[in-house]
């Protein structure tokens, strides 16, 4: 963690290096925004880098993918879903893609039966009117 602690300063002078001078370097933003959410759990910095990369490239499926994976990250399923299947009509036979778009429907299928309200048409059987 320490060895984190020092690299960080230098990633962040790195990601405005790239993104001033070499807008363009796609695979070193990728890389960048892989460091950030894997390594060092900055998703707004990792977030930065893949939508720089879409501003330039609108269709480049990678960066579209990770982003997808930033929401996942935040927990916004609903985002991380539509974001999914943006990115699993660029590329319909990215198995990748449609493996973590289930994925995520299956969590959200989830997360809404737990968090439903119960159903009040069913009587409540200690309920004695």
């Amino acid at each position: 963690m320490n060895f984190l602690c020092r690299a960080l300063p230098l990633l962040d002078k790195q990601n405005q290096h790239v993104s001033q001078h070499h807008p363009d370097h796609v695979k070193g933003l990728i890389l960048l925004g892989d460091i950030y959410i894997n390594t060092i759990r900055d998703l707004d910095a990792a977030q930065e880098c893949y939508e720089n990369i879409l501003r330039q490239e609108p269709h480049n499926v990678q960066a579209l993918h990770n982003l997808c994976v930033v929401h996942v990250e935040r927990g916004v399923l609903k985002e991380a879903e539509e974001c999914l299947e943006r990115a699993s009509a660029m590329a319909p036979n990215e198995r990748y893609i449609t493996d973590h778009l289930e994925i995520v429907r299956q969590r959200r299928k989830l997360t809404t039966r737990t968090s439903a309200p119960k159903d009040k048409t069913v009587p409540d059987p200690k309920d004695k009117r």
